[in-house]
């Protein structure tokens, strides 16, 4: 299923690699997906992550913020609903590394280039699923590796406040997480 979404999302027709850069998918998103699809196929990615640990201060953040959307349910799964992707992950931790080192650079790609606010939320809801879910030793390799923590502080001062939002609950879970190295 990995390796599928990210097909889907970059759709590389021409034998183009991720190795190219940001350019390189921006070209093949424009070109090649229409934006519903790349929404649909993005709630599909953020849908196959693990929902976060329900938290009374986090969850009363989210409700805040997002009316009219649906983040509470994106990014802590349906009330009673088991916790099947979570314990599958904690079971399997090099497949959430795997689907990290896919997604996240495309995450971070379109949440930044494509200004509808829709696909924006979603990204940045599975940005922070992700972040979440992955084991330390791995979450500074793929932060490190990346422009988010430049384009949070933009993200932070949007007029928005769902992306505005889980810009803060994003910065926020990396200085808990990886405080000594940021």
């Amino acid at each position: 299923i990995v390796q599928v979404v990210h097909h889907i999302i970059k759709k590389e027709d021409d034998g183009r690699t991720g190795k190219e850069g940001s350019k390189a998918l921006m070209t093949a998103v424009a070109v090649n997906r229409p934006m519903e699809q790349l929404l649909h196929t993005l709630m599909l990615a953020n849908e196959l992550l693990p929902p976060l640990e329900t938290d009374e201060r986090a969850t009363k953040f989210v409700n805040d913020i997002s009316s009219g959307t649906h983040m509470v349910q994106d990014l802590f799964g349906q009330p009673g609903s088991p916790p099947l992707l979570r314990e599958f992950s904690a079971r399997k931790p090099g497949l959430l590394v795997e689907y990290s080192a896919l997604l996240y650079p495309i995450l971070v790609d379109i949440s930044v280039t494509i200004v509808n606010e829709a696909m924006r939320i979603t990204c940045l809801s599975a940005v922070a699923k992700l972040l979440m879910s992955l084991p330390i030793e791995n979450l500074y390799d793929v932060v490190n590796h990346s422009q988010l923590l430049g384009y949070l502080s933009g993200f932070i001062s949007s007029a928005t406040a769902p992306v505005a939002g889980f810009s803060i609950m994003i910065a926020e879970m990396l200085l808990k997480k990886l405080p000594e190295k940021l």
